[in-house]
Parts: C-alpha cells; sequence; structure tokens
C-alpha cells in the first residue's frame, strides 16, 4: 500500500530512533511434533542420498541416536514507516511531495546455546500449536533474554528496510521509524540425530514440523574428490601446454593477448573447485558450519512483508 500525500508532512519525533517495548509481556508459543522418530531416521536416510556424501552412507551408515526436545527461539514482529521526499519529473525540481511506507517484517532468532543443535533461526513458523500439557518432549531452558537480541534485530530491520528502499527511491532522502510491534518465546520441535559411518561420528538436525533438516554433517565421497582434483590438474596442464606453446608462436604479445585468457580460464576452475577439494572431507547442509557447503549459501527466509509494500 503506498500513500501519496501532496502536502508537506513533518516527521517529529524525538523517540524515532528508540525501540519501545511492549508494555505486556511476551506471549509463549509451543508448536507440535509431528513427527515421529522412525519418521526423522527416515528424513536423515533421505538426507544422506542427497549431494557428494561417501558412498556407502546408505547402507554402512549407523544412527546411534534421535532424540526430540523443544528449543526456544524469539520471534520478533517490526513495523517501519518510512517516510521518502520524492521530486516531480516533470517539474525538474524539488517538491513536497512525500511517499509514506508501512513495512511490517519478522525475525526469529534462538533463545538458548545453539550448541550441538547449530540451529540460529527458523525457515518457518507454519504449524500447529498446542498446549504445554499435550507435550512429553524435553525443552531447553531459555537463556537469551529478548533484550539481549533486540538491539541485534533492530539493526538488520533497519538495514532491510533501507535496501528494499533503495530498490525504489535510492537517491532521495527519507526518514524512517522502526517500532517493535510483537514478541513471542516459541518453542518449536527438532529432533537431534547422531550416526557413525566408518568409525567416525556425525549428527544432523531435523525439523520437527516440516522433516527438513536444517543443520547436517556428513562424509564426503574420496572418490569425487579425488577425480576432481584430477580433472582441475589436467585442465591446468593443457592450459600451460597453450600458454607455452602461444609464447613459442606469438611472442610475448600473444601471450598478453591470448595467453591471459587462458590463464584466467584455468584459475577460475581452480577457484571454483577449491573448496570442494579442501573441505569436501565433510559436507554440510543447512546452518552447520564448517565444512564444504554442498548448496551454494544459506537459504534464508525472507521477512514477512520484503515482497510487498504496506502490509
Amino acid at each position: 500500500m503506498v500513500t501519496v500525500i501532496s502536502t508537506l508532512l513533518s516527521f517529529t519525533d524525538r523517540h524515532a530512533g528508540e525501540t519501545p517495548m511492549p508494555s505486556h509481556p511476551p506471549t509463549k508459543v509451543r508448536f507440535k511434533n509431528v513427527i515421529d522418530r522412525a519418521e526423522a531416521v527416515e528424513f536423515l536416510r533421505d538426507w544422506w542420498r542427497d549431494g557428494p556424501k561417501a558412498r556407502g552412507l546408505e547402507e554402512e551408515g549407523q544412527v546411534t541416536g534421535c532424540t526430540a526436545c523443544y528449543v526456544p527461539f524469539w520471534s520478533t514482529k517490526w513495523g517501519a514507516t518510512a517516510y521518502v521526499d520524492v521530486s516531480l519529473v516533470e517539474t525538474f525540481k524539488r517538491s513536497p511531495v512525500k511517499v509514506v511506507y508501512e513495512i511490517h517484517l519478522t525475525r526469529t532468532d534462538v533463545a538458548c546455546d545453539s550448541g550441538e543443535i547449530e540451529v540460529s533461526f527458523l525457515p518457518t513458523l507454519r504449524g500447529e500449536t498446542v498446549p504445554d500439557t499435550m507435550c512429553a518432549e524435553p525443552e531447553l531452558g531459555a537463556t537469551v533474554s529478548a533484550e539481549e537480541v533486540l538491539a541485534g534485530q533492530k539493526k538488520l530491520v533497519d538495514v532491510r528496510v533501507g535496501r528494499m528502499l533503495d530498490e525504489k527511491h535510492q537517491y532521495f532522502s527519507r526518514q524512517v521509524r522502526t517500532r517493535l510491534l510483537e514478541r513471542t518465546l516459541v518453542y518449536y520441535p527438532l529432533w537431534v540425530a547422531h550416526y557413525t559411518f566408518r568409525g567416525r561420528p556425525y549428527r544432523a538436525t531435523v525439523d520437527g514440523v516440516t522433516g527438513e533438516v536444517l543443520a547436517g554433517r556428513a562424509p564426503g565421497d574420496l572418490l569425487t574428490r579425488c577425480c576432481t582434483g584430477a580433472g582441475v590438474l589436467l585442465v591446468c596442464a593443457v592450459g600451460a601446454a597453450i600458454w607455452f606453446r602461444i609464447l613459442l608462436t606469438l611472442g610475448w604479445i600473444g601471450v598478453l593477448m591470448i595467453g591471459s585468457v587462458v590463464f584466467l580460464f584455468c584459475l577460475g576452475i581452480v577457484w571454483w573447485k577449491y573448496s570442494f577439494l579442501r573441505y569436501g572431507s565433510v559436507v554440510v547442509t543447512g546452518q552447520a558450519a564448517g565444512g564444504y557447503r554442498y548448496c551454494s549459501k544459506i537459504k534464508i527466509p525472507a521477512p514477512e512483508g520484503e515482497t510487498s509494500w504496506g502490509q
């Protein structure tokens, strides 16, 4: 929703840069765990088949433990009011016209030590909520207060709002007021699975609502790494031979004109596969850190209201 106001709007608020706190205490929500242990293990085994993981992992991988627990997360809803000064193109001068945007964003952050779980945010909050009395799984205590995460979340929200405004009004002055609308302590079900492969331990965290592996570690495939390394060496050897051939045939001028292209191509191949060759012994997925990341980047959920204006 975009509102164009034809008169000059004054925006004076001495508390515009502050984060107002709700007067009421945060609400508490618990999501239902819809996945049992057998289903969590099955989701884990499906994940074993994806990506450059070790050959024989499905047959030799042994699940040594798979337990469910409720992990606390702080879910906050933010509202931002942006006043953007615009100019009328047809008059080629500044005009007292302002565009007003109402933007709503939602963020989640873990409210305890993620440690072994390795999950710091939730990709979704969709699911059935249940009272505490209907849950038998243990829960982790909330050791991080809402005040500790609000400052960091507000900075991220301000950056996100700034980028959204840059898409439409990059070169116009603006005033933005960010306010906290709601904070909720969410207890979310997660399955933490431990397994071994050829004597080495690994783990993965499975979403108790969707079954997605939010963070996982698995052994990489040695044969794939060896073949990749051999291919990179072959490309570099062919590139070096072409480079010397150009040097002997066309001299240094040819090297500068054509040989540089060959060199940059070989360098690009090495850069492309360097991460897999060095860290490919361990494949990580989702929010897990270290090792070779199979996905190009972590899929961070888009905040509510990111693709629309004035929600």
